[in-house]
């Protein structure tokens, strides 16, 4: 998909390799393409959830990391970019399953919403009327709530959409962000400091926690998934601030 001022339009799978290139240099999204269902996508999804939540890597890694952030994760939101297309790609099948597992383990009611442009149009049909999701809004333009915390769900996307993401939002309220996604801080050592996004940059500096998640070597598939992996906690300038204002 090309950006042509304000509007997307359809780029056709066969568009040349250096144009896809482009894209990713640019951190922008695919292009979309058009995607088939897969024969018992619905159910393999199911057992995919089953097969996550009895894995190795759950019982000694994910899980602990979801009760960790239960408490502090208020919203009933967890937001999805840079999913890819759930037809074609067994990673981002692996990597959905892990949504709805997290939207299944919430005690209160929770909804899954998701931002691709690659996503084709049966894709979206597939995940707002099989799966009840929601589409979400552009990276570009999240509005974090202002009592609650969110859980944006961000698996391999470029820095440059890290920094999309960062740069709409206000530093005092990345308090309001739970980011589950590609380590920052690993982003921070592969690449000099000079080439990272300003916002990346102020990002890192408001970061009060990151959990690896990574599975290692304990499953071939999980690894591709879910490799680089790690929640971020970052300091909450606002309830600082108000906090001060009680005290004095």
């Amino acid at each position: 998909m090309e950006k042509n001022g304000d509007a997307w339009k359809v780029v056709e799978r066969r568009g040349n390799r250096r144009k896809r290139q482009e894209y990713r240099k640019c951190g922008l999204e695919k292009p979309i393409i058009k995607a088939v269902r897969p024969v018992g996508l619905k159910q393999g999804l199911n057992k995919r959830c089953h097969d996550l939540v009895q894995s190795d890597w759950w019982h000694q890694t994910a899980a602990s990391m979801l009760q960790s952030i239960l408490p502090v994760w208020t919203s009933g939101r967890i937001v999805c970019y840079g999913l890819g297309s759930v037809f074609e790609s067994r990673n981002a099948q692996w990597q959905l399953a892990l949504a709805l597992v997290l939207v299944e383990r919430r005690t209160t009611p929770c909804k899954l919403e998701i931002h691709d442009p690659v996503l084709s149009l049966e894709e979206k049909v597939f995940l707002t009327e099989e799966l009840g999701c929601l589409e979400a809004s552009p990276v570009e333009e999240l509005i974090l709530e202002d009592d609650a915390t969110t859980l944006v769900f961000m698996p391999h996307c470029p820095a440059e959409v890290y920094a999309n993401l960062l740069s709409a939002l206000d530093p005092s309220r990345l308090g309001r962000l739970l980011l589950l996604g590609n380590s920052l801080t690993a982003y921070q050592t592969r690449t000099s400091e000079r080439s990272l996004e300003p916002q990346f940059c102020r990002a890192l500096g408001c970061l009060r926690s990151e959990y690896n998640l990574d599975p290692g070597r304990t499953d071939p598939e999980l690894e591709r998934a879910f490799s680089d992996t790690a929640l971020h906690v970052f300091v909450d300038e606002e309830a600082t601030i108000a906090a001060e204002r009680e005290a004095t």
